[in-house]
């Protein structure tokens, strides 16, 4: 994790750990995680560098905020050394940082809604007003947006088609006891080509 002071990132970091408390993804140990970056994005990307240079078992680096990507050509220069090895995953998404996504710059965006993080305060002041009621210290839940960059080096498609499976057995059989009546009936048909039932049926002979 990539970390700054601030209340709300301290929120973030605490809700990232307990999101990953039952999946096979873990914060590493040693005290070096959150990454403390002060807000200052050129340190926090010189930090990542740092340490992704120094432990190959980081597999991921989840800024909490948005200011190391808005260092655009630090941040374009660190997920390029280290694309095919370390997922970069930030909160926020400003235009500069869907750029950056949308180039391969960073595997994932998520960001807040300021558009209704607003309507909501504006409706609740309305009704705190309206209704005269006691203000009470209330956490409002908002949505939040997700967006994932697709890989565009897809491995190639190996597409399946036989669908069969066990009933191919059943096929064979099947073509072998029509391929063998047909065979017999012509075959007696042949030799019995002069009988009047033959003839009037066949009229080739």
């Amino acid at each position: 994790l990539v970390s700054s002071p601030g209340q709300n990132i301290l929120e973030r970091e605490q809700g990232i750990r307990d999101a990953l408390k039952n999946t096979a993804w873990s914060e590493i140990d040693d005290g070096l995680s959150p990454l403390l970056g002060t807000g200052n994005g050129t340190f926090a990307v010189e930090r990542m560098w740092e340490m992704a240079e120094n432990r190959s078992d980081i597999a991921s680096f989840v800024p909490l905020y948005g200011t190391p990507m808005n260092k655009a050509e630090n941040w374009k220069e660190f997920a390029t050394e280290f694309r095919d090895r370390i997922a970069l995953v930030s909160t926020d998404w400003s235009p500069l940082q869907m750029d950056l996504l949308s180039q391969g710059y960073a595997d994932g965006l998520v960001g807040q809604l300021p558009y209704e993080m607003g309507k909501d305060v504006v409706t609740n002041l309305y009704k705190l007003q309206d209704d005269k009621a006691e203000i009470k210290s209330t956490i409002l839940g908002t949505n939040l947006i997700e967006i994932l960059r697709v890989p565009l080096n897809l491995a190639p498609v190996e597409k399946e088609n036989n669908y069969l499976g066990n009933l191919t057995i059943l096929g064979y059989t099947a073509f072998a006891i029509v391929a063998t009546l047909a065979i017999g009936f012509s075959l007696w048909t042949y030799a019995n080509r002069h009988t009047r039932v033959v003839k009037a049926s066949q009229p080739l002979f």
